[in-house]
């Protein structure tokens, strides 16, 4: 068996960090960070991608977020050097 037919459905599956950030998103403050934070990450995307010559492709960016609702880490899944720029410019 081909070795990409093994490893794609493990990069597909979902993290236990995705299924908890899926859950999150079913509440009615999940839906409303959510839509705050896909402004805050599309005004600080074009700076990243220029700084790391690289849109992302086909990875995945994971937030870890605190209680308090700041970016604690940035986890990057597939070939992206996106997650380091958008950490420091969220910290």
């Amino acid at each position: 068996m081909n070795w990409a037919k093994q490893v794609i459905p493990m990069m597909d599956a979902k993290s236990p960090m995705e299924e908890s950030a899926d859950a999150n998103l079913l509440t009615a403050d999940g839906q409303r960070y959510k839509t705050a934070f896909d402004e805050e990450m599309q005004a600080l995307l074009p700076a990243c991608i220029h700084e790391s010559g690289n849109d992302g492709g086909n990875s995945k960016l994971l937030f870890r977020l605190e209680k308090d609702g700041k970016v604690d880490q940035v986890v990057t899944v597939g070939d992206s050097r996106l997650g380091p720029c958008l950490l420091r410019q969220v910290s």
